[in-house]
C-alpha cells in the first residue's frame, strides 16, 4: 500500500476563528467577573461606612445611658440607678471592639476614633469612680466628694470632646459614603455596558466562527483533492527513487517496500508486505536490531542515522547499507519509515583508497593528484614535507597558485603536453614556504577511469636539490682534479728540465772564469722556477713539508698577531676559538700561509674596511655537509671559519675561484694561486673547504682539517747534512730524461763514483742483474713511462733485498705514496743541484741498511 503523505499545514480562517473564540470567551468573563467584584466591593463599603456611623451614634448613645444612671445614683444612692450604668458599661465595651474591627475611611478618621476610644475610655473611668466614692459613703444623699467632683465640671468638657469628636466622625464617614455611592452607581452602569458589549461580541464570534468553518471545508475540499493528486506523484518518486524505502508499523512488519529496497535485497515487494522488518537483516544481528527498534519507538528521538549496516539478500548474501530510521504519525497509527542507500561498493573504493593512502604517505616523494580543472584532491605527507604546505590549506585550490606561483608558463607548457601525450617530465626550480630554493623532478601522467576516460592528472615530484649539488661539486672537483693532475704533470715535466739546469750552472760556477756571473743568474732563475712549481705541486697536492701534531689555538694566535701589526686599522680583527679544539697532524707553516691567503683576500674586498673574523671550533665528523666529493673521515673536525663583511663574490664566478691562475684583481696585484695553493695544502692534510657569499655582505670560508688521532706514521727521513766525498761507490742512475741522465753522470763521475746509467726501469732491472754484486745504491727517478719507479724498486728488492735506494721525483713526496715511498732509503725532490744530490747519496750511503 501507498501512504498518503500529508500536505504542508497552514493557519485556515477556521482555526482562527475557533483560536480567537477560545482567547475572546475568557477574555470576557474575566471582564464581566472583575467589574462584578468591583460592584460588590463598593456596595460593601458603602455598607462599611454606614456601620461606622451608627456604631459611633450608638456609642455616644450609650456613653449618654451610663452618664444618665450615674447621676441618679449620686443623688439617690438607689440600686436600681446601677442597672442601666452596668448595663450600658457592658454594652459599650461590646460597641467599643466592633468598632475596632471596623476600617474607617482615612488616616484622619481612623485617628479620631482612636481618640473617641481613648476619651470614652476615660469617661467611662470617671463615672466609676463617682460610683465607688458614693457606695463608700453609703447614705441616701449624695457624697460630697462625689460631688465636688461632678461640679468641677471635667465631665461635662470630657463629654463635649466626646460629642466633638462623634460629630468629625460621622462628617467624615458621610462624606466617604456619598463618594463610595457614585462610585457604585457609576460601576454598576459601566458593567451593564460591557456585559451588551459582551453578548454583541459573542453573537458575532459565533457568526465569524461559523463563516470560518464554512471557508475551511472548501479549502479542505481542494487541499484533499491537491494532496491526491501529489499522493500519486510521491508514489511515482517512491517507485523511481534509486534509494531503498521501507515503511512499518510499531509492530515491525512490513506495509510497503520501493522498487529500489526489492532490488537491493532481491526479493519481490509482494512477499515482503507483511513480513517483519528484522528479516532483511542477517540472523547475528536481528535480535540487536528488534532491541534497537523497540527503543527507538520508546524513545523520544524522532531519527536515528546509521552508517556500515549489514543488510541481508533474499539469496543469503550480505551488502552494507547506510541511511536513517524516521518516526511520523499519521491518519492510519504511528510510522516507521527506513530509508537507507547501497554503500558496498563504495567502502571497497574507500578501503582501496585508504590504503593507497597508507602506501603513499609512506612515500618520501612529493605525490599530489589534481582533477580536470587542476585543482589539487589529494597532497601525500611527502609534498607536505617539501614544500612545507598543509595539505588542508592546498586541496581544493588550483595547483598554479599552490605550487607554480611565478612559473605559471612551466604548468602550462606541461598542460599542452598532456593534451598530445600520457605523461609530462621536466626540471623544475620551486620555493618551498620558506623561500628555500628546489630543484625538482617533475613527473605528470594522466589518471583514467576503467573505461579509458580521463578523470584527473597525477604528479610525482622528486626533490633532486642535493642530487644537483652533488653533481656540480662532482663536476667542479673533476674539473680541479684534472687541473691539478695537468699541473703536476707540467711541474714533474718542468722540474726534470730544471734539474739539469740547476747542476749545471753549479757547475759552472764553480769552474770560475767569465761565466760565473751568467750561471749564477742560471741557478737564480732555476731556483724561482722551482719555487713557483712547488705552489703548483701544493694545488696538485703533490708537494708539502712534514707533518707532525699541531696546535689550531698556536696557529690562530701566530696569525692574529701577524694581520695584527700588517693590516689597516680600519679593518676589525676578530679571532676567537672554542675549547677544546683538540691538535691536528699537519705543517704548520702551509695552514698558516692558507689562513693568512684568505685574510689577505678578505683584506682586498674590504677597501673601505669592515670586519674580518677568524674562529675554531670542533665537532663530529657527521655535521659537514656538502665539504667535497672526497669520502668522509672517520675523525672528529676542526672547522675554522674565515669571514669578513666585504663587498662578496659574484655567482657566476663563485665555482671558479679555486682554478689556478684565476684572478679577478687587477694585473700585477695577484697570481692567481693563493686559493688554489690552499685548496692543494687543505686536502693534503685530509681536510676540506666551502665557500658561501652575498653580493654587498661578505664572504664566508670555512676549513675542516681531521683531529689527529694517533701517531703520524714514521715519516721517510729528511736528509740530513754529510760529507760529499765519494769512495768510489757504484751507483745505478735510473730515469726516463737523457739531459738529467749526462748531468747526473757527469757530477757523480767527478766526485769519483762509478755510474751505471738506464733510462727505463726495465733497463735498470737488466742492468742490475749484471752488476748487483757491484752496485751499492739506486737513484730511482719515480714517473717513468712503462715500469714507473714504484715498480722498479719492487723488482730490485726481490733481487736484492739490502739495496739501498734514493728516490726522487718532480712531483711525488713520501706522504703521496706513504707506503710504498716508506720502504726507500731516501727521497731527494727535483730539481736539485749537485751539492744536494752529493749530500743525499752520501746520507743515504752511510745508513744503516733497512
Amino acid at each position: 500500500m501507498i501512504l498518503k503523505m500529508a500536505s504542508k499545514s497552514r493557519v485556515s480562517w477556521f482555526n482562527f476563528a475557533v483560536l480567537a473564540t477560545i482567547l475572546v470567551v475568557p477574555l470576557l468573563g474575566y471582564v464581566t467577573y472583575r467589574n462584578t467584584a468591583l460592584v460588590r466591593k463598593s456596595e460593601f463599603n458603602v455598607r462599611e461606612s454606614q456601620v461606622i456611623r451608627e456604631s459611633v451614634i450608638q456609642l455616644l448613645s450609650t456613653l449618654k445611658d451610663i452618664e444618665l444612671g450615674q447621676r441618679g445614683y449620686l443623688l439617690t444612692s438607689r440600686q436600681e440607678f446601677l442597672e442601666p450604668y452596668s448595663q450600658g458599661s457592658a454594652r459599650l465595651e461590646a460597641e467599643l471592639r466592633s468598632l475596632e474591627r471596623l476600617e474607617p475611611s482615612n488616616a484622619d478618621n481612623i485617628q479620631r476614633v482612636e481618640r473617641l476610644q481613648q476619651l470614652i475610655q476615660s469617661r467611662l473611668e470617671d463615672l466609676r469612680t463617682t460610683i465607688e466614692i458614693q457606695t463608700r459613703y453609703g447614705i441616701s444623699t449624695p457624697s460630697p466628694e462625689a460631688l465636688a467632683i461632678v461640679g468641677a465640671g471635667e465631665g461635662k468638657r470630657a463629654m463635649d470632646q466626646i460629642r466633638q469628636t462623634v460629630e468629625q466622625v460621622l462628617l467624615e464617614e458621610s462624606e466617604r459614603q456619598n463618594d463610595l455611592q457614585a462610585a457604585l452607581d457609576e460601576t454598576s452602569s459601566a458593567n451593564f455596558s460591557w456585559i451588551v458589549v459582551e453578548n454583541i461580541l459573542a453573537v458575532s464570534m459565533i457568526a465569524f466562527t461559523a463563516l470560518a468553518a464554512r471557508l475551511d471545508r472548501r479549502r479542505r475540499d481542494v487541499a484533499e483533492s491537491e494532496l491526491g493528486q501529489k499522493s500519486a506523484e510521491m508514489e511515482s518518486l517512491l517507485a523511481t527513487a534509486t534509494e531503498a524505502v521501507i515503511y512499518c508499523g510499531t509492530d515491525m512488519h512490513i506495509r510497503y517496500m520501493n522498487p529500489a529496497a526489492a532490488a537491493n535485497h532481491g526479493c519481490d515487494i509482494n512477499w515482503a508486505v507483511s513480513k517483519e522488518v528484522t528479516e532483511l537483516f542477517p540472523d547475528h544481528s536481528r535480535h540487536q536490531i528488534r532491541q534497537q527498534l523497540s527503543d527507538f519507538v520508546a524513545g523520544k528521538a524522532n531519527v536515528w542515522e546509521f552508517s556500515e549496516g549489514e543488510a541481508l539478500r533474499l539469496d543469503g548474501t550480505t551488502f552494507f547499507t547506510e541511511g536513517s530510521w524516521t518516526k511520523s504519525q499519521t491518519a492510519a497509527g504511528n510510522l516507521i519509515t527506513l530509508m537507507y542507500r547501497d554503500i558496498t561498493t563504495r567502502l571497497a573504493d574507500a578501503q582501496k583508497l585508504m590504503e593507497q593512502a597508507a602506501i603513499l604517505s609512506q612515500v618520501r616523494d612529493a605525490v599530489i593528484v589534481c582533477d580536470m580543472d587542476d585543482r589539487v584532491i589529494s597532497f601525500n605527507q611527502g609534498a607536505q614535507t617539501m614544500y612545507g604546505v598543509e595539505p588542508s590549506w592546498a586541496i581544493g585550490r588550483k595547483i598554479v597558485e599552490t605550487l607554480f606561483e611565478g612559473i605559471e608558463a612551466q604548468w602550462k607548457k606541461g598542460s599542452d603536453h598532456l593534451v598530445r601525450h600520457d605523461s609530462y617530465s621536466a626540471e623544475l626550480k620551486q620555493l618551498d614556504v620558506k623561500g628555500r630554493e628546489l630543484v625538482v623532478e617533475h613527473r605528470r601522467s594522466w589518471m583514467k577511469d576503467g573505461k579509458g576516460n580521463r578523470t584527473g592528472q597525477l604528479i610525482l615530484h622528486l626533490d633532486i636539490t642535493e642530487r644537483k649539488r652533488e653533481q656540480a661539486n662532482q663536476l667542479r672537483s673533476q674539473r680541479l682534479e684534472s687541473i691539478g693532475t695537468l699541473a703536476g704533470g707540467i711541474a714533474h715535466d718542468l722540474n726534470n728540465v730544471l734539474t739539469p739546469i740547476l747542476m749545471g750552472g753549479r757547475m759552472i760556477a764553480r769552474s770560475g772564469g767569465d761565466h760565473v756571473k751568467m750561471a749564477e743568474t742560471i741557478v737564480a732563475s732555476a731556483q724561482r722556477g722551482s719555487q713557483m712549481i712547488k705552489k703548483l705541486l701544493a694545488f696538485a697536492g703533490g708537494e708539502h713539508g712534514s707533518f707532525h701534531s699541531l696546535s689550531v689555538t698556536q696557529i690562530l694566535l701566530e696569525t692574529q698577531e701577524l694581520l695584527h701589526h700588517t693590516f689597516p686599522k680600519s679593518i676589525e680583527l676578530r679571532v676567537n676559538w672554542t675549547e677544546p679544539l683538540g691538535v691536528v697532524n699537519g705543517n704548520g707553516t702551509e695552514l698558516s700561509q692558507v689562513l693568512l691567503n684568505l685574510a689577505v683576500n678578505a683584506r682586498d674586498a674590504m677597501a673601505n674596511g669592515g670586519v674580518l673574523t677568524i674562529q675554531a671550533s670542533g665537532f663530529q665528523s657527521k655535521e659537514v655537509e656538502n665539504v667535497g666529493p672526497q669520502k668522509e673521515s672517520p675523525f672528529d673536525f676542526v672547522e675554522i671559519l674565515v669571514s669578513d663583511t666585504g663587498v662578496g663574490i659574484p655567482d657566476d664566478i663563485l665555482d671558479r675561484i679555486f682554478d689556478p691562475f684565476f684572478t679577478t684583481k687587477k694585473q700585477g696585484k695577484g697570481t692567481g694561486l693563493g686559493l688554489a695553493t690552499s685548496l692543494g695544502i687543505i686536502r693534503a692534510h685530509g681536510g676540506h673547504i666551502t665557500v658561501k657569499s652575498n653580493l654587498g655582505k661578505g664572504t664566508e670560508f670555512r676549513i675542516y682539517l681531521p683531529v689527529s688521532v694517533a701517531e703520524q706514521k714514521q715519516q721517510t727521513p729528511e736528509i740530513a747534512t754529510h760529507s760529499t766525498q765519494a769512495h768510489g761507490e757504484a751507483i745505478l742512475v735510473v730515469d726516463d730524461e737523457l739531459l738529467i741522465l749526462q748531468t747526473v753522470r757527469e757530477v757523480l763521475e767527478n766526485a769519483g763514483h762509478t755510474v751505471y746509467v738506464a733510462s727505463s726501469g726495465a733497463e735498470a732491472v737488466r742492468l742490475f742483474k749484471v752488476h748487483k754484486k757491484e752496485i751499492e745504491l739506486v737513484l730511482l727517478d719515480m714517473m717513468m713511462p712503462g715500469m714507473d719507479g714504484i715498480e722498479t724498486q719492487e723488482q730490485l728488492r726481490k733481487l736484492a733485498p739490502n739495496v739501498r735506494i734514493l728516490a726522487c721525483s718532480g712531483l711525488r713526496r713520501p706522504t703521496s705514496e706513504r707506503e710504498s715511498i716508506a720502504e726507500m732509503n731516501g727521497f731527494l725532490a727535483k730539481p736539485y743541484s749537485d751539492e744536494q744530490l752529493l749530500r743525499a747519496i752520501r746520507t743515504v750511503l752511510e745508513q744503516g741498511i733497512s
